[in-house]
């Protein structure tokens, strides 16, 4: 830049089989710089300081021309071969004036502005970071103490997860006194790439996509310092990994950010197998693992929260990772409620939805990724529209979720040794409904109302009897509301 000050060095060097006399200039605009003689032995290298720093010139002074340094370098061999000879470098400099930026970095999310991290650029050197700073929240940025070249120049921002990245190009004029303001655009979705390093990520950010959602892509599981606050919905996906799936960090972040009302849909084929994981799968995400592997690449939704019911995951296929060698099942616990059987015959269960302090989860035993959405199914795009919709929440004042639509409680209490009550809640406007029991096998064991369900909360109590009020055996039933596109279903436990 303009005005710096530079030491400048020659390298000599005699490559010839003779000793050789040389005598150095070297000029700038013109101008001497200094001069030089020396004798270099055959093979010797030498180095050339010129004693003094060059400063150099204002731009404005080399009136459009470049700023150059020439050496002329004149050398002849001693005895026996006097002959002169002369050889002239031309190094031309890119020399601009200094310039500065500065501004303020908001989002909507923030009431002053955001903190971030910013690499700044500089045209015709895209590859080397010409300087950075650190922001912090309330702070507007600068360049820092390092000026930038005058004309174009690109900084990119590193910003809190609750907005994406910045990649912004901007010119700077000397003497420029305007603020370069950048209002940050906020994340739809955060998806959480804790793969072990596979590129099964891509076919969820492509699906992501074509739903036009803003979506940040972490590497692996976020870090302490990545803040969770004001990140509105998280896919976390674990691809093939079976033995660090979530980490003790990892459960207690998701935990925090459950409880706080943010909406995670977590995704994994070996997530119920991690022994690490039991407590944190039966406190939080309400379930308990079955089986390890059920060897059925499918799933098919059941129950209108979220509104699943009909839908049909095929975990085959070009379309997909082809990567779903382990599918688990698992068993939901109070406060679970099914929506992904592995098979409509024995009601092998592979999802789970709830609700865990101010949050909304979907939980899936398999991998999201490898549904390919042929033969009919449906396609990964649909579905994770259905599920980001249905963890999405907005409560501001800290109040539960209301339910818009018919809504199937978590029995209570579960385990139960005599009778449980069954609690629902029916939106405005009369619906037809059924509310049953149904044993593992699949069979119908009671019907608990069959009719028309006012608006309201209402109760109904189970006292363990089949149809005939025949007492039933210890074990594990389904209770099972059903009305028109509306299916849901509670797990109960009869302890004798």
């Amino acid at each position: 830049m303009e005005l710096d000050s530079t030491p400048v060095v020659s390298r000599i060097a005699n490559l010839g089989m003779d000793s050789a006399e040389v005598y150095v200039v070297l000029t700038s605009q013109s101008a001497l710089f200094g001069d030089s003689s020396l004798v270099l032995s055959a093979g010797e290298i030498r180095d050339i300081g010129w004693g003094r720093y060059w400063q150099l010139p204002p731009v404005s002074s080399l009136e459009g021309d470049s700023l150059t340094l020439q050496i002329s370098l004149s050398y002849w061999g001693l005895e026996p071969d006097p002959d002169t000879l002369s050889e002239e470098t031309t190094i031309t400099f890119d020399l601009r004036e200094r310039t500065n930026v500065f501004g303020a970095i908001t989002g909507q999310h923030d009431v002053s502005t955001v903190p971030a991290h910013i690499d700044f650029y500089c045209e015709g050197y895209p590859d080397s970071v010409w300087t950075s700073v650190d922001i912090s929240a309330g702070e507007s940025y600068t360049n820092g103490i390092r000026p930038l070249l005058a004309g174009s120049n690109r900084m990119v921002i590193t910003t809190p997860l609750r907005y994406m990245n910045e990649d912004r190009s901007f010119v700077t004029i000397p003497g420029n006194t305007d603020p370069f303001d950048i209002w940050l655009t906020s994340s739809d979705v955060i998806l959480i790439d804790d793969d072990n390093g596979a590129d099964y990520q891509t076919y969820i950010v492509s699906s992501l996509d074509q739903l036009s959602l803003n979506t940040r892509v972490v590497t692996g599981a976020p870090t302490a310092e990545m803040s969770l606050a004001a990140v509105e919905r998280i896919v976390w996906m674990t691809g093939d990994d079976a033995t660090t799936t979530l980490t003790t960090a990892d459960q207690t972040l998701l935990t925090n950010y459950l409880s706080a009302g943010g909406g995670l849909l977590l995704t994994g084929q070996n997530i119920t197998d991690d022994p690490a994981n039991e407590q944190f799968l039966a406190d939080v995400l309400h379930c308990q693992p079955d089986r390890d592997d059920t060897d059925r690449p499918r799933a098919y939704g059941i129950g209108g929260l979220p509104p699943v019911d009909g839908q049909f995951l095929l975990l085959l296929g070009s379309q997909g990772a082809g990567n779903q060698n382990s599918p688990s099942s698992l068993i939901p616990l109070d406060g679970g409620t099914i929506c992904f059987l592995n098979d409509t015959t024995d009601l092998e269960m592979c999802g789970v939805y709830g609700v865990h302090g101010l949050g909304k989860f979907i939980f899936l035993s398999f991998g999201l990724e490898a549904a390919s959405g042929m033969a009919g199914s449906t396609s990964r795009a649909e579905f994770l529209d259905i599920a980001l919709n249905a963890i999405a929440t907005d409560v501001p004042d800290g109040s539960p979720p209301i339910p818009s639509q018919l809504y199937l409680e978590p029995a209570y209490p579960n385990p139960f040794n005599s009778s449980v009550e069954i609690v629902w809640t029916a939106p405005i406007g009369a619906l037809r409904m059924s509310l049953e029991v149904y044993d593992v096998l699949g069979r119908r064991v009671a019907e608990l109302f069959q009719g028309q369900s006012p608006a309201g909360t209402h109760r109904v109590t189970w006292a363990a009897a089949d149809e005939h009020g025949i007492p039933v055996s210890s074990g594990t039933y389904f209770v099972r509301l059903h009305a028109p596109a509306v299916t849901q279903v509670r797990t109960i436990r009869l302890v004798r």
